[in-house]
């Protein structure tokens, strides 16, 4: 993996996530932008057919297709502790339900630190999901 500064995380790549990375992809392979982007990306997902659906839909960003190692995909136990210590931005991108489990990953205070979280998550606010630094959280 690339180094967490110029690495993006989604955790939940279901469908907002897919599509997030969607856009990204594509802009980073297809325009030039003054706006810097992350160089890599790692996309988290529950399951094992959520992993084999997205390999399947970024194909062509996985290697071997690809000589650069853009996309990783991840799912697993582990998986949403790799996607964040690997990155310095975090798009939360699961259903509002899973919030409660998400929040109960070991030392994720700790893990956030220093990172820049986005949450998609409908119906929850900043209060609610923790961050050592507040103004990170958008």
């Amino acid at each position: 993996m690339s180094s967490p500064e110029s690495t993006l995380s989604i955790i939940g790549c279901g469908n907002m996530g897919t599509a997030i990375l969607d856009g990204l992809l594509s802009t980073t392979s297809t325009s030039s932008t003054t706006t810097p982007l992350p160089t890599t990306y790692i996309a988290t997902v529950k399951t094992q057919p959520s992993l084999q659906t997205l390999q399947a839909h970024f194909a062509t960003h996985l290697p071997p297709t690809t000589a650069s190692n853009t996309l990783t995909l991840l799912t697993g136990p582990t998986s949403t502790t790799t996607a964040i210590q690997n990155s310095n931005t975090i798009i939360l991108a699961i259903p509002p339900p899973e919030i409660p489990s998400f929040l109960a990953t070991p030392d994720l205070p700790a893990l956030l630190a220093g990172k820049l979280l986005i949450s998609i998550a409908a119906g929850w606010i900043r209060i609610h999901l923790p961050n050592p630094n507040p103004a990170l959280l958008l």
